[in-house]
């Protein structure tokens, strides 16, 4: 069993670059091999045409990188990949570079197949792997990527990579994932839109906070008025219970002075009743002894042979009222007074 590491680069974004207004219809110049590395003698590992002018260089996994050196000395920023099976642009200007690491473990199988599908097989592995995470992480934004990673242990992840590796007479028993390494340019964009959205987010947090401070306070506004208007109406309802209290001991205290007053009036009364009575009785008591004493006077003159009627009217020569008698034949009485 062999196993072996290697790098893949990926670009982060699908999002169309404004700069291929500049792929022209090229014709590699050297469609397998790097025009410097043949003339230097040097090695290399991939081959990336310039979309521009044809010009093939090779890859940054390359010792001489003449891909790049090409941008950075004629100015055509983007490249294709040469490997079989992709078909990805890439734009050195914008600089989107994203190096996964992986370890890749393998069995070889069958030499048969090995000898007659391949004369690299880690080359084979190198690019089938890029592919696959080419499709893992092309499709989501840096954030996404970087919640994902830990699929990039599973093998499901690298189907073209199993794929190609069973062709070539080898079997993949596990792909370990051990990083990644953004380049300076996503790292500063990556940072640039952590600071942009911690910006937003403290700014959200600031204003929420304003907005939660001035709920508060006309929370606490409305609560102090609902407090006033509670108070107030305990106010009144005291007030209106004093008065009442206040009301009521009046009533009370005028019905205990009228009732004193009639108390008062009755005791008075029967006071005075009791005294006209006594008054009464006192003159009866007197009128009785008077008339007792002229019958003992009058029964005195009696026995001395006195006319009582003559000394009665002779007593009263006038009179306070005077009553005559007429008779007549048909019987009738008829009474007269006449004033003295």
């Amino acid at each position: 069993m062999r196993s072996g590491s290697e790098t893949a680069s990926t670009p982060t974004s699908t999002v169309s670059d404004p700069r291929l207004s500049m792929i022209r219809q090229v014709y590699p110049q050297t469609p397998n091999e790097c025009e410097e590395c043949l003339r230097l003698g040097t090695e290399w590992v991939h081959l990336r045409p310039c979309l521009t002018c044809g010009h093939v260089g090779c890859c940054d996994s390359s010792p001489a990188k003449h891909a790049t050196a090409h941008f950075h000395g004629i100015g055509h920023p983007l490249v294709q990949s040469f490997e079989p099976g992709e078909e990805w642009v890439w734009c050195y200007a914008d600089d989107a570079l994203l190096t996964v690491k992986l370890m890749v473990f393998f069995e070889f199988v069958d030499i048969e197949r090995m000898l007659d599908q391949t004369h690299d097989p880690i080359a084979d592995f190198i690019n089938a792997a890029t592919a696959d995470v080419i499709d893992f992480a092309a499709a989501e934004p840096f954030e996404k990527f970087k919640e994902k990673t830990e699929r990039l242990n599973m093998l499901e992840t690298y189907p073209q990579l199993l794929k190609r590796a069973d062709t070539i007479g080898y079997r993949v028993t596990k792909v370990v994932y051990r990083g990644y390494q953004a380049s300076p340019t996503l790292q500063t964009m990556h940072d640039d839109a952590i600071e942009a959205r911690t910006k937003l987010r403290l700014e959200a947090e600031t204003e929420q906070q304003a907005q939660d401070l001035a709920d508060m306070k006309q929370q606490r506004e409305t609560d102090r008025e609902r407090a006033n208007q509670t108070l107030e109406e305990a106010r009144v309802v005291h007030q209106n219970r004093l008065s009442t209290v206040a009301t009521e001991a009046k009533l009370r205290l005028e019905r205990a002075q009228r009732q004193q007053e009639l108390e008062l009036t009755r005791t008075t009364a029967e006071q005075d009743l009791d005294l006209r009575r006594r008054g009464h009785e006192l003159e009866l008591h007197q009128r009785e002894a008077d008339n007792a004493e002229q019958l003992r006077f009058l029964d005195g003159m009696g026995r001395l042979k006195v006319d009582i009627t003559r000394y009665l009217v002779a007593q009263y020569q006038h009179p306070d009222k005077v009553i005559r008698i007429d008779g007549s034949t048909d019987s009738q009485l008829h009474l007269h007074e006449r004033g003295a």
